[in-house]
């Protein structure tokens, strides 16, 4: 339980509270709801997405050299994958940086 609560540390998620005569450590989680979406995507983003990119990158320059109609369908099939991958980081990076208030009026405005 403690890693995790460091791991929560490290995200930004929780801050360590120092309580003036005890030796245990006491924790205050964010209480944003809103932060706390943005350090999730954030943190889910460089941990998850950006190496499924970097691997989709790499799975198409290493088959470059490979001819006939299966490569080049698995190519383009790597390469319409890896440019959802940039486009899905991209928006999520670009909402991660609104404040809560633009950011819910954009998603009423693409929802309807």
């Amino acid at each position: 339980a403690h890693t995790n609560l460091k791991e929560l540390v490290g995200w930004g998620l929780l801050r360590i509270i120092v309580r003036r005569g005890e030796r245990k450590e006491f924790f205050e989680a964010e209480k944003d709801v809103w932060k706390i979406f943005t350090i999730i995507l954030r943190e889910r983003q460089r941990r998850e997405i950006d190496p499924a990119l970097e691997l989709l990158r790499d799975c198409h320059r290493d088959t470059e050299d490979l001819q006939g109609a299966d490569a080049e369908a698995f190519r383009k099939q790597i390469r319409e994958l890896e440019q959802f991958v940039s486009f899905a980081r991209n928006v999520g990076g670009n909402v991660g940086k609104l404040s809560y208030g633009p950011a819910m009026k954009l998603a009423a405005k693409i929802l309807g």
